[in-house]
């Protein structure tokens, strides 16, 4: 084999890579216009309970309220761990209750039970889905913030 084949080898297994990338980019940007948008909604709301998600390659551990320490008092994360998500429940004045997972650990940490305020979010999923699964599906809302009352 020759330099010069070596080289068209190498642009050809470029080109399929490129166009690979290309056709998986195109693919999601179409997945994500066709997402109906759903504007900002905002209603008063209190803290409900919280939970903290953590999942690595098949388990997963859920914690309510307080994160597991271990012996010496450091918060316990197990290195292999690929993903945490910090999760609220709202209760809302009709009695529903909307869990949404919050934006980072601080913003968890800030909030307690008996909080009230008004809770900002965005519908993301379909409203058929929203209603088959009741209130409890946290993936089809965004997170957008909570404003305490005093």
């Amino acid at each position: 084999m020759t330099l010069t084949q070596l080289t068209q080898g190498l642009v050809i297994l470029f080109a399929i890579l490129l166009g690979c990338a290309v056709f998986v980019l195109l693919k999601y940007a179409v997945t994500i216009l066709k997402r109906p948008e759903q504007p900002e909604q905002n209603e008063r709301a209190e803290v409900a309970g919280k939970r903290i998600i953590k999942g690595d390659n098949g388990r997963t551990d859920v914690y309510y309220g307080k994160r597991p320490y271990n012996a010496l008092g450091y918060v316990y994360y197990d290195s292999e761990s690929v993903y945490t998500h910090y999760i609220v429940a709202f209760k809302c004045p009709d009695g529903a209750i909307k869990e949404l997972r919050v934006n980072s650990e601080k913003m968890y940490d800030s909030l307690r039970e008996g909080d009230t305020g008004i809770l900002t979010y965005k519908e993301r999923g379909s409203i058929e889905k929203k209603i088959e699964s009741e209130n409890l599906c946290y993936k089809d809302r965004l997170f957008i913030g909570f404003e305490k009352s005093f």
